[in-house]
C-alpha cells in the first residue's frame, strides 16, 4: 500500500469518527476530503483488488458528499469498508455495493431537500 493512501486511510477514519461524534458537520467533512483529493491529484485508477482502491473510493465519496447523498447514518458502513482486510478487497467491494443498493435514495433526497441539516443525523 502506498504511504500516501495509507495515511489517507487513517485520516479518513479520524474524519469519520469526528463527524460521528458531532465535532464536524457534513460541510467540514466535505471540505477536508476536497483538500486531501487536491493533495493526491492526479488520482490513480485502481482495480478493486488493490487495497488502495478502498480509501480512494471513500475519499471520492466524501469529497462529493452532497452529490452522493451521504449522511452521518452511513458512517458505520463507510468505516467497515475502510477496515477491509488486505486480501479481502473484492469481498469488501461486494459488501460496499450491497450496502449502497439497499439505500432508498429517493427518500433520502426528499429528506435532505426538506431538512438539509439531516445530513448530520444518524437516523
Amino acid at each position: 500500500m502506498s504511504n500516501m493512501l495509507q495515511l489517507t486511510r487513517a485520516e479518513l477514519r479520524s474524519l469519520l469518527y469526528r463527524w460521528e461524534a458531532g465535532e464536524l458537520n457534513g460541510d467540514e467533512v466535505q471540505r477536508e476530503a476536497e483538500l486531501r483529493v487536491e493533495q493526491l491529484r492526479p488520482l490513480p485508477e485502481l482495480d478493486e483488488n488493490n487495497p488502495d482502491s478502498i480509501p480512494l473510493d471513500v475519499l471520492n465519496i466524501l469529497e462529493s458528499l452532497y452529490n452522493e447523498l451521504i449522511i452521518a447514518a452511513d458512517i458505520p458502513a463507510i468505516l467497515r469498508f475502510l477496515e477491509t482486510l488486505p486480501g479481502y478487497e473484492v469481498d469488501g467491494w461486494t459488501q460496499w455495493r450491497s450496502y449502497w443498493h439497499s439505500i432508498d435514495f429517493d427518500s433520502r433526497l426528499k429528506l435532505l431537500v426538506e431538512s438539509p441539516d439531516s445530513i448530520d443525523t444518524k437516523l
